[in-house]
């Protein structure tokens, strides 16, 4: 179980992350098409800012979290009991904990490689990033507050996104130099958002219930639960509905910031994607050209050349 507030406060940060890496991702694509690596982190560029705002950031949201889920919140919790253990309902909220801290060390992680330059293996940070969502992912799988009905029927999808976190968190630690495996990363993280602010909203505020339930007082929190069993199968059916429409937004917005991106931004060599381009390329087949259109430019090419030449013949 959780609560609407904290769906909130850690949904808009992943949102926020997973468009900051959308946006720098596809823009270092645009600038070095053939010389593409990926990083796990970008640095901001501004006089006003430090470079490591996205690192110190995380750390920082990551600190509240732990902080919140272990003394804050509910009044008076505490996280141990009498000899130290650990009382089965502070459970849920040791688990929170414990994800926000797996994310913590991956901050720490890729500050210290950057600001100490350490020589550390390629992949390394991406790779701790992996085994935050690894956590990430066993935790809910295994979730302790035993979520039931529509609930759980959202914590499954939620799952799907975790999972896709993490495998394209590994291949893009496998292959930094394909682009596409940085761009899946960065969108999962946004859809990761955008679920979790979609289940806030859905599962704890009344207007947006499905029809045929209601929110309900289980062990001191509010939960949405269904009268029926036809209301629990509509309001399940909705929410694949819900989640296949918030993936259907987060790959529209990955492809408008691309196509953003392609048209404003220019490569090292000052020609512009996909404009000024030799006539005839062919954008989704890179080894064919037009040959005839290749050959008028190679021949424009030794005109202006032999032009010059005879120009500097003549001064001389």
């Amino acid at each position: 179980m959780g609560t609407f507030f904290g769906h909130i406060a850690h949904g808009l940060p992943m949102l926020a992350i997973g468009l900051w890496h959308i946006f720098n991702t596809t823009k270092n694509y645009v600038h070095f098409p053939t010389k593409f690596h990926s990083r796990p982190w970008f640095p901001v560029q501004s006089k006003h800012m430090s470079k490591y705002t996205e690192l110190y950031t995380m750390m920082a949201f990551t600190l509240i979290s732990i902080t919140t889920e272990l003394f804050l919140s509910p009044a008076r919790h505490r996280p141990w009991g009498p000899g130290g253990s650990i009382p089965l309902s502070h459970m849920n909220r040791m688990e929170h904990a414990t994800i926000a801290l797996s994310f913590f060390v991956y901050a720490v992680v890729a500050l210290a490689v950057d600001k100490l330059e350490i020589s550390a293996p390629a992949g390394l940070v991406q790779a701790v990033a992996a085994v935050g969502f690894a956590q990430e992912l066993l935790l809910f799988h295994f979730h302790s507050s035993s979520a039931v009905g529509l609930e759980k029927h959202y914590h499954w999808l939620f799952q799907a996104v975790v999972g896709a976190c993490l495998g394209s968190t590994l291949a893009e630690a496998a292959w930094p130099e394909k682009a596409l495996a940085a761009l899946l990363r960065a969108a999962a993280v946004t859809m990761q958002g955008v679920w979790l602010l979609h289940m806030a909203f859905v599962l704890w505020i009344p207007a947006a219930i499905p029809s045929g339930c209601e929110l309900q007082s289980s062990k001191n929190v509010f939960v949405a639960k269904c009268s029926t069993r036809e209301a629990t199968e509509r309001a399940i059916a909705m929410a694949n509905l819900y989640f296949t429409w918030d993936l259907l937004l987060v790959v529209l917005v990955t492809i408008v910031v691309l196509f953003y991106n392609s048209h404003t931004v220019c490569s090292v060599d000052n020609v512009c994607n996909p404009r000024n381009k030799i006539e005839g390329y062919q954008a989704l087949d890179f080894k064919e050209y037009d040959m005839e259109s290749l050959q008028r430019y190679c021949r424009s090419c030794r005109e202006t050349a032999q032009s010059e030449s005879d120009h500097d013949d003549v001064h001389q």
